[in-house]
């Protein structure tokens, strides 16, 4: 498999691209109120108890696929709401499986409901 070459980055270019990381998140946060619920202590506790009661990734067992878990997600959309923030069923899924295969579903989703 091919490897990607080392970009060499100053110190002052990598303090840079965090700053612009940090501000990027930041702005995300004070868009949605949900947003900053993933932050909070309640939320980290249920992600930790996800995490533990179901270690493996939910979609790759599915295909056969024995992968850890890293993130606890949203079985259905929140969507910005609240009460099914806190209150739709969770599964964990691997950081491969929550950044490919969930969010083309959401995509496919929102594109079939015209929300594009």
């Amino acid at each position: 498999m091919a490897s990607r070459i080392p970009y060499f980055r100053t110190r002052s270019e990598r303090a840079a691209a965090e700053r612009s990381k940090r501000e990027y998140e930041r702005r995300r946060t004070a868009e949605s109120e949900t947003r900053r619920l993933y932050w909070t202590a309640r939320w980290r506790a249920i992600a930790k108890d996800q995490l533990a009661t179901e270690p493996l990734c939910a979609i790759c067992l599915t295909e056969g696929r024995v992968t850890r878990a890293t993130i606890c997600d949203h079985v259905e959309p929140h969507r910005g709401d609240v009460f099914a923030f806190w209150n739709n069923p969770r599964q964990s899924l691997c950081v491969t499986c929550h950044s490919s295969v969930k969010q083309a579903e959401e995509a496919a989703d929102r594109a079939g409901r015209g929300g594009g």
